[in-house]
């Protein structure tokens, strides 16, 4: 039958029979599956809502959570995404369901395309590959630097250069605090991973940060993987410059590991790619190119891992420090009294220095550098708050909802570091509903630079 001889009968009976059947399916499932959530355009969804502000999102999603509650769902695109609110609610579904929904939806159509290329590394990765890699950068870290002088010697150099940086500018206005905090990371990380480091304001290093941060400003994957007649404007472009980025940056580490190729050494193993060189050796079968891949993958996360939250973490530092001078004048108080004025500050300080820790967590805290945890998985059915959350859904902690709690944290939009220090032993208190990055285990072995380059 052609569509012209269809009646407005025909119509009417098409779309009655459409809407009794749409209320039968919402009459058999059970209130607990019934998650919440703002009306839903067809085919797009939600996505214009986020879309069009981009930069405040965490505002929109806090609008949400007020009418809808602790647990609601949105539409990105087609793709359906479950939002847990509240640190109860959070710990409640990426601790005691940890194991279930331990997982990344690497089905995604962005990330599924660039493990075939890159692999999906640390952050992505699922099942024994991801143990792999998470165990051998585990080992670097051991091997490179956590406990050890060698990378305190390293972020120490870097933190002395910074200052003389900052020296330099003295009595002018500084607007590239970020890219400078960034940079001397970026160098921690880069040593670390490469084995050495490079000036400040070589041309190579530069264009390394610019790349990098055309990665990380780039859309998540649940955006990246819309399809493309979804993918208009600066969401087009943005996902156009974060790929070409990651073509040049697989292109420097492929040089970087040919360096290593030649001069590696089974004896002096100087950094983490020879201790991968070393470990795929080990592996007779392992394909050469998708040893390099694999590995840029890798690198990719440490680097993101550290480099962008660490250097945003500490831009906001100093603005809370221009904005709170006695806080500022506190923390100098501090150090004066504990390092003074004649040596390097060293690790072993840090314990002596609790004001300065407390106000490292109060950044943290109130700035909200990562309002929502990277998207999870759960492999099989679980709840939540009441709701259940069916196998397989996208599932993310809306982390903002406990850092800005007025029950856990009084006047939570207050910039007050001394709710960190006990006040009978004036030592800093570490509270569980402080989660600026995820409350889950996966992601804590990405964490180890930023307390210790925010530190010094």
């Amino acid at each position: 039958m052609c569509l012209s001889a269809l009646t407005w009968a025909d119509l009417t009976t098409a779309l009655v029979f459409l809407a009794v059947f749409v209320l039968v399916l919402y009459g058999m499932s059970s209130p607990r599956t019934r998650i919440p959530g703002p009306f839903a355009l067809p085919i797009v969804g939600n996505l214009f809502m986020f879309v069009r502000k981009r930069q405040r999102s965490h505002i929109e999603l806090l609008k949400l959570k007020e009418k809808y509650g602790d647990v609601f769902r949105l539409y990105i695109g087609p793709f359906r995404l479950i939002v847990i609110s509240g640190y109860e609610n959070i710990h409640e579904a990426f601790v005691r369901h940890g194991t279930n929904l331990g997982h990344r939806p690497n089905w995604l159509p962005d990330i599924k395309a660039r493990s075939e290329t890159y692999g999906y590394g640390i952050v992505w990765g699922n099942g024994e590959e991801w143990r792999r890699l998470r165990r051998l950068a585990l080992q670097t870290m051991r091997d490179f630097g956590v406990g050890k002088k060698s990378l305190e010697e390293i972020i120490l150099d870097e933190a002395g250069l910074l200052c003389e940086k900052f020296a330099t500018r003295e009595g002018q206005p500084i607007d590239d605090v970020k890219v400078m905090m960034t940079s001397s990371i970026s160098n921690v990380i880069h040593h670390i991973t490469f084995g050495f480091r490079y000036p400040h304001d070589d041309k190579t290093f530069l264009r390394l940060i610019k790349l990098l941060d055309e990665v990380f400003k780039g859309p998540g994957p649940l955006l990246a993987s819309l399809p493309k007649w979804c993918q208009i404007g600066r969401l087009k472009s943005s996902i156009k410059s974060s790929r070409k980025a990651l073509a040049h940056l697989l292109q420097y580490v492929t040089d970087q590991i040919a360096e290593h190729e030649k001069t590696y050494d089974e004896n002096n193993i100087r950094d983490f790619v020879d201790l991968y060189i070393q470990a795929q050796r080990a592996d007779k079968q392992t394909n050469q190119q998708k040893t390099v891949n694999h590995l840029f993958r890798v690198i990719l996360d440490l680097f993101s891992a550290g480099t962008e939250t660490t250097g945003t973490s500490l831009d906001w530092a100093l603005l809370y420090m221009i904005a709170y001078p006695e806080i500022q004048q506190e923390c100098y108080n501090e150090i004066e009294k504990v390092v003074g004025l004649g040596r390097k500050v060293e690790l072993s300080d840090r314990k002596s220095m609790p004001y300065i820790e407390a106000t490292l967590l109060e950044v943290q805290r109130i700035s909200n550098i990562a309002s929502m945890s990277l998207p999870h998985m759960n492999t099989e059915e679980i709840d939540v708050a009441g709701y259940c959350i069916p196998k397989n859904s996208i599932v993310m902690g809306f982390l903002t909802t406990s850092h800005l709690d007025p029950h856990h944290f009084s006047d939570p939009h207050v910039f007050r570091p001394e709710r960190f220090i006990d006040e009978v032993t004036k030592t800093v208190v570490h509270p569980d509903r402080l989660i600026p990055f995820s409350a889950q285990d996966r992601v804590r072995e990405n964490l180890w630079q930023r307390p210790k380059c925010s530190w010094f």
